[in-house]
């Protein structure tokens, strides 16, 4: 991923699991990273996991239901490195139960997640200065490409 040296990658969902990968392989590949996560203490950890290994990472906490606070992480990726070139949308929810025991909350915010206002928000095609943003869901390994492709 040399080529990704200069580059501003923003990874929504970035302080864990998926996303802090993201995060990770992306600043080894030589991009400057900005990262969000739901609470403070799980972006303050994944800062100083990626710090701690000699990557150029900026982060804040973030609802991605926000426009304001998705707003803030683009300031804050424009105001550190001049720019978004890449965003990784690996922000989500994870609930667990039946769908006839799921709180009305829980399935509103599912119906949020995958309505047209949260892909203008976070994922889609949105254009900041004339980049391209691309909302990336998951990577597949080769093998698995190979397999959906035949």
């Amino acid at each position: 991923m040399a080529e990704l040296a200069g580059k501003v990658a923003v990874v929504t969902g970035g302080s864990l699991g998926i996303g802090r990968a993201c995060a990770r392989r992306l600043g080894a590949g030589g991009a400057a990273v900005v990262l969000c996560g739901f609470d403070d203490d799980s972006v303050a950890d994944a800062l100083g996991e990626l710090r701690a290994a000699g990557l150029d990472v900026q982060g804040r906490r973030a609802d991605v239901r926000s426009a304001a606070e998705v707003e803030g992480l683009v300031r804050l990726a424009v105001e550190s490195y001049g720019g978004v070139d890449v965003l990784v949308n690996s922000a989500g929810i994870q609930r667990y139960g039946d769908v006839v025991d799921t709180p009305e909350e829980v399935a509103e915010l599912v119906a949020f997640l995958v309505s047209d206002r949260a892909a203008a928000i976070t994922g889609g095609e949105v254009r900041i200065d004339g980049g391209l943003l691309s909302q990336i869901g998951v990577v597949l390994p080769d093998a698995a490409t190979e397999a959906r492709s035949s």
